[in-house]
């Protein structure tokens, strides 16, 4: 395991975790995303009843119906009703919005740079999206679960202790040694935060341990395989985000343990150089479809 991680117990930095999402007040796992998320994911889902649901919060409505006029669905007349959207967006797509919304309320007034955080959040888990439609399909809406959500604890610790808007621009970036500096900060870190955030929220246990470990360049301390790759995708994306201007293609791993990192990914998903500087043109297709 990388040195950083060395220093403090995992269950430590859970626990205190815990103890930093209970001070912190922020809400769990919204009711009405609960319920439309369970319909939605039923074998044969009741659009009847998920469409009542969705109705029941017309600022969700509305916000689902605004984006399927943007430039990405590109619907000249709009859309009206659920059935519109249904077929415009699909179930899956709306789950996601939905999901971002839920997120973006939560979290919205408890900012360091409110903004600046949404709008890497929405990359992110638009480019990890992307990167696992090419790499790993089954996993697809997993991986822009995990991009959303991998970062909350950012905002999370910047509101129990105002010192740590001095971290925030190290731990929106793959940077193995910030999970040391936030440990000597307040005895815990965003990612393992960021763990206990995403249970509260029911999200799947795989991407919660992605979550957990997503600075951690490691992959024998996972027994999940589908861990391993969700965690590939995201420190991919990470890394293709940051170093996106570069046209050098080792500038994508500056130090040892990016590198490292950047090395099992490769291999994992079978990725040559040259395969991974034309990744650049998926980043730039996740920037234009920030909505």
């Amino acid at each position: 395991m990388h040195a950083s991680f060395f220093s403090f117990a995992n269950s430590e930095r859970v626990s205190q975790a815990e103890s930093v999402i209970e001070a912190s007040g922020f809400p769990s796992h919204p009711k009405i995303l609960f319920a439309i998320n369970s319909h939605i994911d039923k074998g044969e889902p009741d659009f009847d009843q998920i469409e009542d649901l969705i109705k029941q919060d017309y600022s969700l409505f509305t916000r689902l119906l605004k984006i399927a006029e943007s430039p990405r669905f590109a619907i000249r007349n709009g859309c009206t009703s659920f059935s519109e959207l249904l077929e415009t967006m699909g179930i899956d797509t709306i789950k996601r919005f939905i999901t971002e919304t839920a997120l973006e309320r939560t979290l919205r007034g408890h900012e360091y740079d409110f903004n600046r955080f949404w709008y890497h959040s929405l990359t992110i888990s638009s480019l990890c999206h992307k990167l696992s439609k090419r790499y790993c399909p089954h996993l697809s809406n997993k991986a822009y679960t995990l991009g959303l959500f991998h970062d909350v604890g950012v905002i999370v610790l910047s509101k129990i202790n105002p010192t740590y808007v001095e971290f925030v621009e190290k731990a929106l970036v793959f940077d193995s040694n910030i999970t040391a500096k936030e440990i000597a900060l307040v005895e815990t870190d965003h990612s393992a935060v960021g763990k206990v955030f995403s249970q509260e929220w029911a999200l799947s246990p795989t991407v919660s341990e992605a979550i957990e470990f997503h600075h951690n360049p490691d992959y024998s301390i996972h027994k999940s395989e589908e861990t391993k790759f969700l965690k590939g995708i995201l420190q991919l994306a990470e890394l293709l985000y940051s170093f996106m201007s570069s046209r050098d293609i080792l500038s994508l791993a500056p130090d040892e343990a990016s590198q490292s990192a950047l090395s099992y990914i490769q291999s994992m998903f079978e990725i040559g150089n040259t395969e991974l500087k034309e990744l650049n043109k998926v980043v730039h297709e996740a920037l234009s479809d920030i909505v």
